[in-house]
């Protein structure tokens, strides 16, 4: 049977409970906060609300260790060269006349010099007015 999502809510927090072909119930805290409850296709909201019940004070931990460890300033300037992770694999940014480019972000992979993004111009200036 293939895996199910749906959100439940724990207090003041949305938990994901993915359910699947499997035997245990288990929870994990993913590096972006998200707390996920895996357990079998038979996984009741009540199961999963226990389980993060009984393990809050590690969710706690681990929480707190992902903001402790979090960078102090995670956003980046757009700005020609800068270099960034795409899927594990570094890439840098390379901004293009919009004449030259249908889409606003074009990934470019196995380039002789390595991984591009080529963003259009107008999608850099934009991004400052969010």
């Amino acid at each position: 049977m293939p895996t199910s999502d749906r959100t439940i809510r724990v207090g003041n927090t949305d938990i994901t409970v993915r359910t699947s072909n499997r035997t245990t119930l288990t929870v994990t805290v993913t590096r972006g906060g998200n707390i996920i409850v895996r357990g079998p296709d038979t996984t009741t909201d009540t199961d999963a609300a226990t389980l993060v019940e009984r393990r809050r004070s590690w969710i706690y931990r681990q929480l707190s260790h992902l903001a402790e460890t979090a960078p102090d300033n995670p956003q980046r300037e757009l700005i020609r060269g800068a270099g960034f992770d795409v899927l594990g694999r570094p890439h840098r940014l390379r901004i293009v006349l919009d004449d030259d480019q249908d889409e606003p972000l074009v990934q470019h992979r196995n380039t002789p010099t390595g991984g591009w993004l080529h963003m259009r111009r107008s999608t850099t200036l934009n991004l400052g007015e969010g």
